[in-house]
C-alpha cells in the first residue's frame, strides 16, 4: 500500500524532529548539562519508543551521570532494536571500560569495528583496553590504525607514546609526544610524560623544561612535581628535589611514591653530611 503524500511528509517531519532532539541532547551533554540531555532523550523516546538511536542517546546521558547500569540497559535495548548499530556497541564498550570490565569492553569494541572499521575512536578505545591489560602489541596495532584513519588524533599519539614508554622505546615515545603536543599544546600530561622519557635518556634539561611546562598548565599536578623532583635528585640538586616532593605531598597527602622519594633524598643528604 502506497503512502499518501501527506503521510510521507508526516513521517519525514517525525524523523527530522527526532534527529533535532538528539542533536539538542548532544549539545546539552557537551555543556555538561546531563540532566537536560536526559530529559531531551526521554522526549525522543516518548515520540518513538522503538527508536534505537534514542536509547543510545539516553544511555549516553546516563553514562555521563555515571549511572552505568542504566546506561548499559539502554545500550542493550538499542542493540535489540538494531543489532547492526555500531555506536551502541562502541558506547557500551566505553561503559564496560569505565567499570574496568575489560573483556566485555573488548568484545563490544570488536563488534563495533566489525560493523564499522573506519571509526578511529573504536580502534583508539580498544587500544586503551589492550594497553591497560599490558597487551602492548595489540594496543600499538590499534593506535596505528586510529592514526591511519585520523592523522590529527592527538590522544592516539599520546597513548601510543605511553605504550612506547612502557616498552622503554623512549625515542619513539618522544616522537609521539611531540606530535601530540603539536596537535594540542595545552595537554599537561603529554609534557609530563615526555619529561619522563627524556629523564630516562638522561636528557635532564629537556626533562626539566617539560615538567616546568606541565606545572604551568596544571599547577595542581602532583605527579609533575614528583617527577621534576626525581630529575633534580638525579642532578644532586637535593633542595630543589625536596621542595618539589613537599609540594607533591601537599597536593596529595596520600602520595606514597613522593613520600618515599623525599625520604630517599633525606638519606642522601645525611650520607653527604657524614662524608664531609
Amino acid at each position: 500500500m502506497r503512502l499518501a503524500s501527506n503521510d510521507s511528509d508526516w513521517i519525514a517531519r517525525q524523523i527530522q524532529l527526532k534527529e533535532q532532539w538528539l542533536e539538542e541532547g548532544k549539545t546539552h551533554s557537551q555543556a555538561r548539562q546531563y540532566e537536560e540531555a536526559l530529559a531531551v532523550c526521554e522526549r525522543v523516546l516518548e515520540l518513538d519508543p522503538e527508536y534505537a538511536s534514542g536509547y543510545v542517546g539516553r544511555g549516553d546521558a546516563y553514562s555521563d551521570l555515571e549511572e552505568y547500569q542504566k546506561a548499559i540497559a539502554n545500550y542493550d535495548h538499542a542493540i535489540q532494536l538494531d543489532p547492526n548499530l555500531a555506536q551502541a556497541y562502541y558506547k557500551r564498550g566505553n561503559v564496560y571500560y569505565s567499570l574496568k570490565e575489560y573483556q566485555k569492553a573488548l568484545a563490544d569494541y570488536d563488534h563495533a569495528i566489525q560493523l564499522d572499521s573506519t571509526d578511529p575512536k573504536a580502534h583508539y578505545k580498544r587500544g586503551n583496553a589492550y594497553s591497560d591489560l599490558r597487551e602492548y602489541q595489540k594496543a600499538l596495532a590499534d593506535y596505528d590504525r586510529a592514526i591511519q584513519l585520523d592523522s590529527n588524533y592527538a590522544k592516539a599519539y599520546y597513548n601510543r607514546g605511553n605504550v612506547y614508554k612502557a616498552l622503554m622505546k623512549y625515542q619513539k615515545a618522544i616522537a609521539d609526544y611531540d606530535r601530540a603536543i603539536q596537535l594540542d599544546s595545552t595537554d599537561a600530561k603529554a609534557y609530563n610524560n615526555r619529561g619522563i622519557a627524556y629523564r630516562n635518556l638522561k636528557e635532564y634539561q629537556k626533562a626539566l623544561a617539560d615538567y616546568d611546562r606541565a606545572i604551568q598548565l596544571d599547577p595542581d599536578n602532583a605527579m609533575a612535581y614528583n617527577n621534576r623532583g626525581n630529575a633534580y635528585r638525579d642532578l644532586e640538586e637535593y633542595q630543589k628535589a625536596l621542595a618539589d616532593y613537599d609540594r607533591a605531598i601537599q597536593l596529595n597527602p596520600n602520595y606514597t611514591l613522593a613520600q618515599n622519594n623525599r625520604e630517599e633524598v633525606y638519606r642522601l643528604l645525611q650520607g653527604r653530611k657524614q662524608k664531609s
